[in-house]
């Protein structure tokens, strides 16, 4: 995706978030954004993936998956979760991308975290995994 691209997301996912705000101070709201948010939830990561983003990464699935529950479980309506994710989504994708790129210092941080969630033994030559020794 281009830095256009990812603009208008961000945009639009920070628009949603205003007006689940808005829509949760009012009465109406409490019950819109559950809808909203399923919606969202789904299609979000679905767009993501169309548009050639890897989705099937630890970090970028905890990513969707806080700023779901937060929005749907607790009183995420007025944070702004959905863009929180799509921007450390952003970071993680543009590291990935360019090693040299500042956003690559970002991404090794939330790299720590794919990598204390798997705690697998490398592989030797011939496709073997190593013996715990515990």
């Amino acid at each position: 995706m281009t830095k256009t691209e990812w603009a208008i997301l961000i945009g639009i996912v920070l628009f949603i978030d205003i007006v689940q705000a808005i829509a949760s101070a009012l009465a109406f709201g409490l019950i819109a954004n559950r809808f909203v948010n399923i919606v969202i939830g789904i299609l979000l990561p679905y767009y993501l993936h169309m548009k050639g983003i890897d989705m099937i990464d630890f970090k970028k699935i905890v990513f969707m998956f806080v700023a779901f529950g937060g929005e749907e479980f607790f009183v995420g309506d007025f944070l702004p979760l959905w863009t929180v994710a799509v921007i450390l989504t952003y970071i993680t994708v543009k590291g990935e991308e360019n090693p040299e790129s500042k956003l690559n210092k970002v991404s090794k941080v939330l790299r720590t975290v794919n990598k204390a969630a798997n705690i697998r033994k490398p592989l030797n030559k011939d496709g073997v995994r190593l013996p715990n020794k515990s």
